[in-house]
Order: structure tokens, then C-alpha cells, then sequence
């Protein structure tokens, strides 16, 4: 059975590299390691930079989701006032047609009113 390349993170070997079973402890008891043996400056930097870089990686995850609150904001911001200019155009266009029918019903009555004066003045003129 092939054996995978995997990496130690517990404190007596952080980052160093060894080969074992692809079936992890449940498999078989194949161990050798990859990378030499590391000294113990290594040994306290490696967990101490591990440690900085999931700070930093959080710090980011933060920020990532702020920023995406703050466009998520901004985006409905813009779609409201958009949407309050497409209503004062519609207002607008609302009016213009009550207008529009005003003036034909205006028109309506008039015409109306001239030909019943015209029956009226053929009738009895």
C-alpha cells in the first residue's frame, strides 16, 4: 500500500514532514520521516510563526467579511435610491396620464356639449 507525504504539527517536530500510512492510525504502523531532524531554535520559531500567521489569517477572514457587510450595505443603499428615482418617474409619468386623460375628457364634454347645441339649433333654430 503507498505511504503519503504529511506534515507533523505537534510541538517536538512542527512543520517536518514524514511519510505514513494513507489510511492514517487506523491503518498500518508505516512512520519514516522526510525532513531531517530539527533544532530546537526551529522547534520554538516554527509553532510561535504558526501562530502569527492563523492570527493573521483570521484578521483577514475579519476584514474580508466587514468589507463584505459594508458593499452588501452600500449596494442596498444604492438600490434604494434608485428605486426612489424610478417611483418619482413613475409619479411623473402617472401624472403626465392623468393629464393626458383630463384634457380628452375635457375634449369629450366639449364635443358633447357643441353637438347637442347643434341638434338643439337644427331642432328649434
Amino acid at each position: 500500500m503507498p505511504a503519503s507525504l504529511k506534515t507533523s504539527w505537534p510541538s517536538d517536530n512542527p512543520g517536518r514532514r514524514f511519510y505514513g500510512c494513507i489510511l492514517g492510525r487506523s491503518g498500518c504502523t508505516f512512520f519514516d520521516w522526510y525532513d531531517p531532524p530539527m533544532c530546537a531554535r526551529a522547534k520554538v520559531l516554527i509553532p510561535g510563526l504558526q501562530r502569527k500567521i492563523n492570527g493573521l489569517e483570521k484578521q483577514v477572514e475579519e476584514m474580508q467579511r466587514e468589507m463584505q457587510r459594508k458593499m452588501q450595505k452600500e449596494i442596498q443603499r444604492e438600490m434604494q435610491m434608485e428605486m426612489e428615482m424610478q417611483k418619482e418617474k413613475l409619479m411623473e409619468i402617472h401624472s403626465e396620464m392623468l393629464r393626458k386623460m383630463q384634457k380628452r375628457q375635457n375634449f369629450f364634454v366639449y364635443v358633447t356639449v357643441v353637438s347637442v347645441l347643434m341638434v338643439l339649433f337644427m331642432l328649434f333654430g
